[in-house]
């Protein structure tokens, strides 16, 4: 059996069980090192990252999720600097309303949080 291939016969009714299988077979290859945690503008909870190279997001990050007025829950991506200081208030691939969820925003960009020896064991050419 090809199991490469279930995810694709499910019924559309099914589509996050299909997501699920497709995130199993095929995990984010590149990894986010969590740098630190600390409130943000509003009260926002922010995490900086430290991103693997070769990905769509920039070498820093910082998640930023938020319970905001009117519109609800959101977690979004902001390109930072290496002090961990937002230099790009544009959204980045992996925000996404409706929930407040750092990890789960990484992922949807293609990465995983990993443990800093994971990082360095598992950076793209060594």
């Amino acid at each position: 059996m090809n199991y490469t291939s279930i995810a694709h016969q499910l019924p559309p009714a099914d589509d996050e069980i299909a997501q699920v299988i497709e995130d199993a077979l095929h995990p984010p290859k590149l990894g986010a090192l969590l740098l630190n945690s600390r409130t943000g503008p509003a009260g926002a909870h922010w995490q900086f990252y430290r991103t693997q190279a070769g990905g769509p997001l920039p070498e820093y990050v910082v998640v930023s999720a938020a319970d905001v007025f009117y519109s609800g829950p959101e977690t979004y991506i902001f390109e930072a600097d290496a002090e961990g200081e937002v230099t790009n208030w544009s959204e980045l691939e992996g925000s996404f309303k409706g929930d407040l969820d750092h990890v789960q925003a990484l992922w949807e960009a293609g990465y995983r949080v990993v443990t800093e020896e994971q990082f360095k064991r598992e950076a793209p050419g060594t």
